[in-house]
């Protein structure tokens, strides 16, 4: 660690600079989202705008629910980190789940072309589900929103679980 912070040490020397943009990015992206959330709230809340709800409610789901699927991944990562070593976790977590949530979210090809066995497992796990509900957020259409938001969430819910008392169990 006195390496790490040393300054004269080609690892402290790249340490300080990347910690330095990091500060400068997290200070600009803060006062950035600030600022322009506030011209937001001050564009909708004019008078003579129209569908203000409509426009709140676009504008906090786009937020919100990208949250319900980070959650999804949080808890695949804590369920595998508590069921493998670090090498196996970066196998699992890194090429094969990344590969399996592209090829199963019907991202890079449409589901219904390939139909069948595939189709199906892909329906039953979460990945199709993320997809559509960000599509349905982002196309307004709430009521598409919330059988796919059960799904991940379900998912969500019952893989914390999991990784929670796996996590305790190897903590004994």
């Amino acid at each position: 660690f006195k390496e790490l912070f040393a300054s004269e040490s080609k690892l402290g020397a790249t340490f300080w600079r990347v910690l330095g943009w990091t500060m400068i990015w997290a200070v600009l992206a803060t006062f950035t989202s600030y600022i322009f959330g506030m011209l937001l709230a001050m564009l909708i809340n004019r008078k003579g705008i129209k569908l203000k709800k409509l426009y709140r409610t676009l504008f906090v789901a786009t937020i919100a629910v990208p949250q319900f699927v980070s959650l999804l991944y949080v808890a695949m990562g804590l369920l595998f980190g508590s069921i493998l070593n670090d090498r196996q976790v970066g196998g699992i977590c890194g090429a094969l789940l990344t590969n399996l949530s592209a090829w199963l979210s019907g991202v890079w090809f449409d589901l219904e072309l390939v139909g069948g066995a595939f189709q199906k497992i892909a329906y039953a796990l979460p990945f199709v589900h993320a997809v559509q509900l960000e599509q349905a957020v982002l196309a307004g259409d709430f009521a598409g929103v919330f059988p796919h938001l059960w799904w991940v969430l379900g998912y969500a819910t019952i893989t914390m679980i999991a990784a929670i008392i796996l996590f305790l169990r190897q903590m004994k």
